[in-house]
């Protein structure tokens, strides 16, 4: 299983509209609201990073209040967690 961090520019008006569309899809793990520059930041995980690329262009673009994207690549087996 691949994941991603997606990080989304939306007017600040229209956060809460693109949470609420994050949650329609079941790829999205979880999805934040942030301060400065973009707005949103959300965690996508899919079998392959073609299917990242699929959610993030035909799903997660397609969202009529998103302005723009920057997709995180995750290396797998790089960190640590707690």
């Amino acid at each position: 299983m691949t994941q991603d961090f997606v990080t989304i520019h939306c007017s600040k008006s229209d956060e809460s509209s693109v949470i609420q569309n994050l949650e329609k899809i079941s790829e999205v793990v979880e999805a934040d609201m942030l301060i400065e520059n973009y707005e949103i930041i959300c965690k996508i995980a899919a079998p392959t990073y073609n299917d990242i690329f699929e959610i993030i262009s035909k799903k997660i673009r397609k969202i009529s209040e998103v302005k723009s994207t920057i997709t995180i690549n995750i290396i797998n087996n790089q960190g640590f967690s707690r």
